[in-house]
C-alpha cells in the first residue's frame, strides 16, 4: 500500500529478505508504519478515516515467478486508527452489553 502520509520519522523503510531457495525464491517481508495520518493513506478509490494510523504487517511467499510468488503470499498485521472519526458511527454501539441487563 503505497503511502503519502506523516513524517519521516512515522515511516520505516520496509525490510525484506529474498533467499534463493529449493522452489525459486523465498521472501521474507516487515512493514511498519506508526502515528501516520490515516486520511493520508490511500488505496486506489479506498481512504482510511481522519485519524493517527500505525500498522505491523508481515508477508511471507515463495516461488519461481513473480505470478507464483503473488499466489503463494501470505502474512499477517494489525492495524490501529486512534482518535478516529466516521462518520454515523457510534462508538456507543461497540460497547458489550451486560446480558443481564434487558
Amino acid at each position: 500500500m503505497p503511502s503519502r502520509a506523516g513524517s519521516a520519522a512515522a515511516r520505516r523503510p520496509p525490510v525484506s529478505t529474498p533467499k534463493q531457495a529449493a522452489n525459486g525464491i523465498a521472501l521474507n517481508a516487515r512493514v511498519q508504519l506508526t502515528g501516520v495520518d490515516g486520511a493520508a493513506l490511500r488505496y486506489r478509490g479506498l481512504a482510511m478515516p481522519a485519524g493517527r494510523a500505525s500498522m505491523q504487517m508481515t508477508l511471507a511467499s515463495q516461488g519461481r515467478s513473480a505470478s507464483a510468488l503473488t499466489g503463494a503470499l501470505s502474512g499477517s498485521g494489525t492495524l490501529t486508527l486512534e482518535s478516529a472519526r466516521v462518520a454515523g458511527l457510534d462508538p456507543r454501539a461497540l460497547r458489550g452489553r451486560d446480558p443481564r441487563q434487558r
